[in-house]
């Protein structure tokens, strides 16, 4: 369920590139959507994109070039930057 809210609401909400979608289960155990940041947290100690990022296998650098590539790609830069 979380990935198909999780593909479903930054197109909706034209966030692009990146953001991070908080969901949390309540005591009966149904899971909630909270929030959708579209800026989150860059610390790359202490921000949960960075985290979720390393978890998934991303280091800090891969991360961003990730997120430039996504950019690049829309606006048709291809390595301009």
């Amino acid at each position: 369920m979380c990935r198909r809210i999780e593909g479903d609401k930054p197109s909706k909400l034209k966030c692009r590139d990146v953001s991070r979608i908080d969901f949390r289960y309540d005591l009966r155990g149904q899971l909630n959507f909270i929030e959708i940041n579209a800026l989150p947290h860059f610390h790359p100690d202490i921000g949960d994109f960075c985290r979720s990022a390393l978890a998934y296998g991303y280091n800090y650098d891969q991360m961003w070039q990730t997120i430039v590539d996504s950019i690049q790609r829309r606006y048709g830069l291809h390595n301009e930057i």
